[in-house]
């Protein structure tokens, strides 16, 4: 019977290890799968209405009542953006996991256990956070940076603390309350107020701190880990793994980073001053949370030893935890890029790399972050994405000291050398050419260089290339030419570098002869017009450098030649913007409106023969999960090239846009937002005219009408090209009118009609 159970013990062991990803050779980034949960797809007003049913008590007063629910209207709409962002994921690998956590510690409470849903978020923060609704979001950045299944069991209890205690909701009545100046707020200045609604959800947050203490070490897990748990929020801006930076990673052939560049990196003696102590006492007086210290002495106080001793720190499973924290480790590189935090993308994948040498994807993702960073040095923006040593993460002091003073030059043809590297040693490269063709164009067009200027593979040595890099300390830099009486003539402290491009001369020396690379290389330099062919050894001047760019420059050719006859709409929105009330209306209205924005959309686009698919939040069926993924993919698409006013043209989700191209048969993707204001921006002299036609009363009612407020409707239309990373159309429309539908219609059937190169329908023709 041992053996049977043993056997079946091994048979699922074999399985569940199948179903796990082999992270030695790649990784999958993190999808969704099965049904949609159906509060991604509900509306708006569904989820309103539902929660109004669940939150508000008859026996309320009348203004309690009102304050709630205009609580759950804003809550309901921020639920509903998040839940659409893009970035949550649901029936993956990850959230099944904190799900078990969450079944473990409600083991005893089934009805609390059905009313809360967890799912990751894609945020590279350590934190999470809770919907009074019972919706629970995690950070992929707080599990990547966590120790032990335990710390995670504290969380989550913390997080169901707040849903439980509703604490969101009693916050907003407290906050309601005090701009009345009703009970304790009467006859209390606003910084007064101010200062007790923020130390009201100081108690919240101890109060949920307490409720997850419970909650976890009732379930048996080491009581321990809530301290550990508290004081990894502190590492929110630290990469998750802390250790030594390996230079040989990046090292392929004959380029080699001369210690000169990383062995004297460290902070600057001149450190900011910490704050004073009044300083930082009036700052808690207006936090919304209790400082992290004042938090593990309340948990230090609250332990006992029998809540540590041969209390277990894993009870799912030691395992399990550790294979998830890689897969959210390994989602951190995609993440870190998508924000375009580039020095922490460049410290993490290496650490990532230390471990994983063959995995394709970080591979990938290495090119990708050097092909960034030669990028932001074309573009001239590389040290405002590169953090000083003294602003960095302790981690990243080396790293980041050598991205900031190597060469552009030497970053570029580190690029390219990384990338061939990846290319030549891997059967399925996937968009690395592309990566390579990028790049190759960017330092063509700044720099003459062509292979024979490499000097020849038997010429290297790497003591060599460490002998231009040094410091001559025979020689101080005095201020001679100091405009200032009391340093002229002072020795400098600094002394003088002395180096020339020898790294760069011999950084392409051992494939500068390879045919492959070769035509690679002279056939994307011959084909960029912007290429540099004045042979010299300077490097030009900030100036001179051209912008322009095959890949991401805006299309000269004219609309009407596009041929354009599909596109994807992602999300197209509607606003409706009171200026009077100085606010925008509410969730309900402008998601009508939105509503009926896409049905106008869809029937234009039909009459003008334009296959259009929308993708929207909320326009997905329970099974339409594919869809739904590719949703999120786009809407990080436009999120990285728009974030960035540089616009990427290296993008991380390459790979699945092709597939999404084809998915849909259209690389077009089009972004509308449509904003209907209204406003009374002249109404003294609306008034004045009333005033005259009272005068003159037959006029009276020119006068009345006169004095109705302005309506004006805006749409903003940007179509980008998906594969080339270009916007290929762009237009800002405003109109006057009562009745925007059919010159919403008209306009938009002009564009599409245009787009398609149909030069028998003019511009603008009525739908």
């Amino acid at each position: 019977m041992i053996k049977i159970y043993t056997l079946l013990a091994l048979i699922f062991y074999v399985q569940y290890s199948s179903a796990q990803q082999l992270l030695k050779n790649n990784y999958e980034p993190l999808t969704s799968s099965g049904a949609i949960p159906e509060e991604f797809i509900n509306s708006v007003r569904a989820k309103f209405e539902r929660y109004q049913s669940e939150n508000i008590d008859n026996r309320d007063k009348r203004k309690i009542k009102r304050d709630k629910s205009e609580f759950l209207l804003s809550s309901s709409g921020q639920l509903d953006d998040v839940l659409k962002s893009g970035k949550v994921t649901f029936n993956n690998e990850i959230s099944n996991y904190l799900n078990k956590i969450a079944d473990k510690i409600l083991a005893t409470d089934n009805t609390l256990r059905n009313q809360v849903r967890i799912y990751p978020i894609g945020f590279e923060t350590s934190n999470a956070f809770a919907f009074n609704e019972g919706a629970l979001f995690i950070h992929i950045g707080l599990i990547a940076r966590a120790n032990s299944e335990a710390e995670l069991a504290f969380i989550i209890g913390h997080e169901i603390g707040h849903y439980q205690k509703k604490h969101s909701i009693q916050r907003h009545i407290e906050a309601k309350k005090a701009e009345r100046g009703e009970g304790d707020y009467k006859l209390v200045d606003e910084n007064d107020k101010l200062k007790a609604v923020r130390k009201y959800s100081r108690e919240n947050e101890v109060e949920a701190d307490r409720y997850g203490f419970n909650l976890f070490s009732n379930s048996g897990y080491n009581s321990f880990a809530a301290v550990n748990a508290l004081l990894n929020l502190n590492r929110t801006n630290s990469p998750p793994l802390s250790t030594h930076f390996s230079i040989s990673l990046l090292e392929k052939g004959t380029y080699v980073i001369p210690a000169y560049y990383y062995e004297n990196a460290k902070r600057s003696s001149s450190e900011t001053n910490a704050e004073s102590s009044d300083e930082i006492d009036a700052e808690d007086e207006l936090a919304t949370h209790p400082s992290l210290d004042e938090r593990v002495d309340l948990l230090l106080s609250k332990l006992k030893v029998s809540d540590t001793i041969n209390k277990p720190y894993f009870i799912i499973s030691k395992s399990e935890f550790e294979y998830i924290r890689e897969l959210c480790r390994m989602e951190m590189c995609r993440i870190y890029l998508l924000e375009n935090k580039i020095d922490l993308a460049f410290y993490h994948i290496n650490t990532m790399l230390q471990q994983y040498p063959d995995n394709l994807y970080l591979q990938r993702m290495m090119a990708i972050t050097l092909a960034r960073i030669s990028e932001a040095s074309y573009n001239s923006n590389l040290v405002s994405l590169i953090k000083s040593e003294n602003k960095c993460a302790e981690e990243l002091i080396t790293s980041n000291y050598m991205l900031r003073k190597m060469h552009k030059e030497e970053l570029f043809l580190l690029s390219i050398r990384y990338a061939w590297w990846v290319k030549s040693t891997n059967t399925s490269t996937n968009d690395i050419d592309r990566i390579l063709k990028y790049t190759i164009t960017n330092y063509t067009s700044k720099f003459p260089r062509e292979l024979k200027d490499f000097a020849p593979p038997d010429s290297f040595s790497r003591s060599l290339v460490n002998s231009y890099y040094f410091i001559d300390t025979s020689v101080i830099i005095t201020n001679a030419n100091s405009k200032s009486k009391i340093n002229k003539g002072r020795a400098s402290l600094k002394y003088r570098y002395w180096f020339d491009r020898s790294l760069s001369r011999f950084a392409l020396s051992d494939i500068m002869n390879n045919p492959e690379f070769a035509e690679f290389y002279n056939k994307t330099a011959n084909e960029n017009p912007d290429r540099m062919k004045t042979e010299s050894e300077d490097e030009p001047s900030d100036e001179k450098i051209v912008n322009k760019n095959a890949l991401i420059t805006k299309s000269k050719k004219k609309v009407d030649a596009m041929n354009i006859s599909s596109m994807i709409f992602v999300e197209p929105e509607f606003y409706i913007v009171d200026n009077r009330k100085n606010k925008q209306t509410d969730f309900l209205v402008n998601e009508n409106a939105e509503y009926k924005l896409r049905s106008m959309i869809e029937s234009t686009a039909d009459k003008a023969g334009f296959k259009l698919t929308i993708l929207a939040g909320n326009n997905f069926d329970n099974n339409d999960v594919q869809k739904f993924t590719d949703y999120g993919i786009i809407k990080d698409w436009f999120n990285e090239y728009f974030g960035d006013r540089k616009r990427t043209a290296v993008h991380v989700d390459y790979i699945k846009i092709k597939e999404i191209i084809k998915r849909y048969d259209s690389r077009y993707a089009a972004l509308m937002v449509n904003v209907s204001s209204i406003s009374n921006d002249h109404i003294s002299f609306k008034l004045l005219t009333l005033a005259f036609t009272i005068i003159y009363f037959p006029l009276l009612p020119f006068g009345i009408y006169n004095l109705l407020p302005d309506k004006e409707y805006t749409m903003v239309l940007a179509i980008v090209d998906l594969e080339e990373s270009k916007i290929v159309y762009g237009n800002s429309i405003s109109f006057e009118t009562a009745d925007s539908r059919d010159l919403f219609k008209s306009q938009l059937y002009g564009i599409l009609t245009t787009l398609k190169g149909n030069k028998s329908t003019r511009k603008g023709a009525n739908s």
